[in-house]
């Protein structure tokens, strides 16, 4: 992957362009090991019933991010490793699913960021080796906001009704904060944490619903509201202290002619 143009000019966030910089592309190695066991074999009357289990690993060398002078560079490699689980289930009038991830790793390293052996404060005899790879990304990069809740769970979770005309459900997302930052990586290593603070969350569970009814062929309704406990929290990953939307309430009409 080349630059995009974002991170190949200069604006507001981005205020160093260096000149004959020269850039390579992104390339990402992702492995991927999968199972999926379809169990309508054990219950022929279902519609669906299967369970998938899968573990990924993805390196992308070169990657782009800001450095510590607000110029977008090239970093040796980011690292993300996580472990997926999901089941479904649909019998026709009652029908669900639930998805579970798990992120293991998620690692930003460059040996040219490591190479800051200084004396700590308050003692110049003492020597610590910054570490070649934190958990995130750079310190005033954007890459460190990108991290994945440590635990993630989403669930589905309906009925039909009138023929399967009408169609009542809910979702259900819950995940926890980031336990893995750069400023523990730092701290672990014996470094001061004082990098710019990356956009905290608190675990938060949200439920929304919907209500879908088909009146005919050329026409249908729907009704949906989300964060139906209308909790103040912020998205994962959010690069800002913008909050996600309170109670919102949706109707909608489908036509065709």
């Amino acid at each position: 992957r080349m630059p995009s143009i974002f991170e190949d000019t200069i604006g507001y966030s981005i205020d160093i362009l260096t000149p004959l910089y020269k850039r390579k592309p992104e390339h990402s190695k992702n492995i991927e090991v999968g199972y999926v066991h379809d169990l309508r074999g054990f219950f022929p009357s279902l519609r669906r019933a299967d369970i998938r289990l899968n573990w990924y690993k993805n390196t992308t060398k070169n990657i782009f991010d800001r450095d510590i002078n607000y110029e977008m560079k090239q970093f040796d490699k980011r690292i993300l490793e996580g472990v997926e689980l999901s089941a479904r289930y649909d019998q026709g009038r009652i029908f669900g699913d639930i998805g579970i991830s798990y992120n293991i790793k998620n690692k930003f390293c460059d040996k040219s960021s490591a190479i800051r052996d200084v004396g700590s404060t308050g003692d110049i005899h003492t020597f610590k080796a910054y570490p070649e790879c934190v958990n995130g990304g750079n310190e005033n990069g954007y890459l460190k906001n990108a991290i994945l809740p440590k635990y993630s769970i989403t669930s589905n979770l309906g009925v039909r009704f009138l023929d399967e005309r009408l169609e009542v459900g809910t979702r259900m997302v819950y995940h926890t904060n980031v336990k893995e930052t750069r400023n523990k990586s730092l701290r672990d290593a014996g470094w001061f944490a004082n990098s710019n603070n990356n956009p905290r969350w608190q675990p938060v569970f949200l439920v929304d619903a919907y209500m879908n009814y088909k009146v005919n062929e050329n026409l249908a309704l729907s009704l949906s509201a989300t964060n139906l406990t209308d909790r103040y929290y912020l998205d994962p990953m959010t690069r800002s202290s913008m909050p996600a939307p309170g109670r919102t309430i949706k109707f909608g009409l489908t036509s065709t002619f």
